[in-house]
Parts: structure tokens; C-alpha cells; sequence
């Protein structure tokens, strides 16, 4: 699983054409891994956060500022919450 997130993280890190989309090639795999093994979930948290709020640029009208800001904090709560409960000591 380290793997395929260090592939995702240098395709995204040394690709010639990256999109805001691109992050989630790292997030998804590293998401798994820090619920496996707490020792990554401190490495996660802001490459999780940072990636997501890199999302805003594809929502870019004024009327989804709000709903952007209010899913994003939302998001940062639950995951907060619940990763520190369900990943392993």
C-alpha cells in the first residue's frame, strides 16, 4: 500500500500536466494507510487537508463559495474525529 501511494505521490509531484484532481491519487491509498498504522495519520493530515482545499478552484462560482466552505469544515471535523478513533495506537 506505501507503494502505490509513493507511485501516486511522484506521478503527481513530477507529472508534466497536474490538476487539482490529481491529489486524490495520493489521498485515497494514504487514507488507507493511516488507518492501518497511526505512525502515518500525522503525515496525512495535512496533505489531506491542504489536497482538499486544492479542490476549490473546480467549484469557482460565488453561490458555492459558501457550500465549498461549509462541506470542507464539515469534512475536517468528521475526519478529525474519526480517524483518531479508528486508527490502531
Amino acid at each position: 500500500m506505501a507503494t502505490i501511494t509513493l507511485c501516486g505521490y511522484a506521478s503527481f509531484l513530477f507529472g508534466w500536466h497536474v490538476h487539482e484532481k490529481a491529489i486524490l491519487l495520493v489521498i485515497v491509498p494514504f487514507s488507507l494507510l493511516a488507518l492501518k498504522d497511526r505512525r502515518y495519520l500525522g503525515a496525512f493530515r495535512p496533505l489531506a487537508v491542504s489536497g482538499h482545499v486544492s479542490l476549490f478552484p473546480l467549484l469557482f462560482t460565488t453561490m458555492e463559495f459558501p457550500i465549498k466552505v461549509a462541506y470542507t469544515v464539515l469534512w475536517l471535523v468528521v475526519f478529525l474525529l474519526a480517524f483518531d478513533r479508528l486508527a490502531p495506537a
